[in-house]
């Protein structure tokens, strides 16, 4: 079975930023774009001059070539009534001041999160995925980085200031100061992986798509993951379940949890600024050590995945752990470890049956328009040859 998959992208914007613009200028632009686009204008930064701006303000003459008009007696009143109450509210308030700053900080961050997931924007603090492929010239980019500002991606076909990505939607393309467009967006868990660090060989896309199906994971299971990893697959069950489900995930070196615990960290920190009120769920249970020593009771799991260098040997607390029905996924480099499942399942009498043994393969094509030569057509070549008969 053959598909597409297509993605939308914007292809006829392009930044015309000037590559010469100093640092001063750069973070000046960035406050700027950060700021019209979350918010169209100047935050209140304090609560008192939130209340100002409840107050009415003074008319300003906006008709060209006119003096200012005189301060009228109203509006004069209606100033001193303002700082009054500016006054009055300053002097009554018992707020701490480090205890403000954090509130408003607070609230900052939800305001910026609000209007990231109404506007879609891009913001620094998140992951960004930039890419490029030209089949004619052979050029090719694929890479993620941390959208922070004051920072330049760099590549060899050239770099791209964080300051002009903030404040565009995904889907941009970007001109690099060496003439190169590329393709700006959010990565989805299937790049994030290809890309994120690891210590252990991790469980590509297709094959965390594969077993999942096999699982039959809905929202709400309890999944049992045998070899955590990096990750990869721990983050492809906790989408699956989502938040009324839990995944029990074991992993007997240290490192490889550490490196697993910092990338679904890194990820669910950048999925959660631009999915404000939708957050990823905390639904990952870290065990340190041998599935077999789990403390989990008897058919409690509703499918459980296995990564092991020896699978064999966990088959007997596998199926003494899942519910009658369910699934156990199993990932095998080779069919010797087939054959010692089907040996240990058929010498303990266990209660599983080997369902189905499958080989995961994707094959990408590179789809271009094709082009054909002007002396190679079937009216040329007859052209040719009613020409050489008559030489």
């Amino acid at each position: 079975m053959s598909g597409i998959y297509l993605k939308w992208s914007q292809t006829q914007s392009y930044s015309d930023d000037s590559n010469n613009t100093s640092e001063e200028n750069c973070h000046t632009s960035y406050l700027e774009k950060r700021r019209k686009a979350l918010f169209g204008q100047r935050r209140q930064l304090s609560p008192f001059e939130r209340v100002s701006g409840m107050v009415a303000q003074d008319k300003e003459d906006m008709l060209l070539g006119k003096q200012k008009q005189e301060v009228d007696p109203v509006c004069d009143q209606s100033r001193q009534s303002r700082v009054s109450l500016v006054e009055n509210l300053s002097s009554e308030s018992s707020i701490n001041k480090n205890n403000l700053e954090k509130h408003t900080v607070h609230e900052e961050m939800r305001d910026i999160h609000l209007a990231t997931k109404k506007t879609g924007i891009l913001i620094d603090g998140e992951y960004i995925y930039v890419m490029m492929e030209n089949i004619k010239t052979n050029t090719h980019l694929q890479d993620i980085f941390l959208l922070e500002a004051g920072r330049k991606f760099q590549c060899r076909y050239g770099s791209l200031n964080h300051t002009e990505i903030v404040g565009h939607l995904p889907g941009k393309i970007f001109l690099t100061d060496k003439g190169y467009p590329v393709l700006v967006r959010r990565p989805t868990l299937e790049e994030y992986v290809l890309h994120m660090k690891r210590t252990a060989t991790i469980s590509y896309p297709k094959d965390c798509a594969a077993m999942l199906m096999m699982l039959d994971a809905s929202p709400g299971d309890v999944i049992l993951e045998a070899g955590t990893g990096s990750g990869a697959m721990t983050l492809h069950l906790s989408r699956a379940v989502w938040t009324a489900g839990t995944v029990y995930t074991f992993e007997t070196n240290s490192n490889h949890q550490k490196v697993a615990k910092s990338n679904i960290q890194t990820w669910k920190t950048s999925y959660n600024m631009s999915h404000a009120g939708q957050p990823w769920p905390d639904n990952i249970c870290f065990q340190s050590g041998h599935l077999q020593d789990t403390g989990l009771q008897n058919d409690s799991v509703d499918g459980a995945v296995i990564d092991l260098e020896d699978p064999h040997l966990v088959i007997q607390t596998v199926a003494n752990k899942l519910k009658r029905g369910r699934a156990a996924s199993i990932y095998v480099s080779n069919l010797s470890q087939v054959v010692d499942i089907t040996e240990v399942i058929r010498i303990n009498k266990l209660p599983l049956t080997v369902d189905s043994v499958i080989d995961v393969t994707h094959k990408h094509w590179q789809v271009h328009p094709a082009r054909r030569r002007r002396d190679t057509s079937p009216l040329d070549r007859l052209k040719f040859r009613e020409d050489q008969r008559f030489i």
